[in-house]
């Protein structure tokens, strides 16, 4: 578990890879919440640029209360912004789509000094609920860009469309 998770952790924005991510928070899940969060954060380096798949991990791993919200990813301007109506993406820039995670960024421009993960970490500490299954892989691929293509579109309308996509269907390319 700790190769993968070292690999998540340390994996460039634009090489993000689902399955991965979905292989390490299976892992998590059965551990409970208390021990998940104790292994995420034994293993996050000081610097959190070298870190940045703890954000995707944590936004997979949890979910919240109604009355609670993700909070922001502050690692720098992401290349695509959130949709205003947050509601639409709540863990943005993450979307879950039949247990898959897709990041729909590829990057983001560094203003400033980044956030740590510490702070996600006790923010899930304190109002996360641990999954309480497992992601599983659908068995095929079709019909998942539609599902893609709709939420999207209830996010940005034809906006950015061409970036969305273009991530998407890398990643999708990477799980199946």
């Amino acid at each position: 578990m700790n190769a993968l998770l070292n690999k998540v952790l340390h994996t460039p924005v634009d090489a993000y890879n689902p399955a991965d991510v979905m292989a390490v928070v299976n892992t998590l899940i059965p551990q409970g919440k208390t021990k998940a969060l104790e292994e995420i954060s034994a293993a996050v380096p000081a610097n959190t640029l070298d870190a940045v798949g703890a954000f995707w991990i944590l936004r997979v791993l949890f979910e919240l209360p109604p009355e609670e919200f993700y909070p922001t990813v502050k690692i720098g301007r992401p290349d695509l912004p959130p949709p205003e109506a947050a509601y639409i993406m709540p863990r943005f820039p993450i979307v879950i789509i039949r247990d898959i995670p897709f990041l729909v960024v590829k990057g983001y421009d560094l203003n400033g000094v980044p956030e740590r993960v510490e702070g996600h970490i006790n923010y899930f500490r304190e109002y996360g609920i641990i999954r309480h299954q497992e992601l599983s892989l659908p068995k095929s691929p079709t019909g998942i860009e539609e599902e893609f293509l709709a939420l999207w579109e209830s996010a940005y309308g034809d906006a950015y469309l061409r970036e969305g996509t273009g991530t998407f269907k890398e990643q999708l390319n990477k799980v199946f």
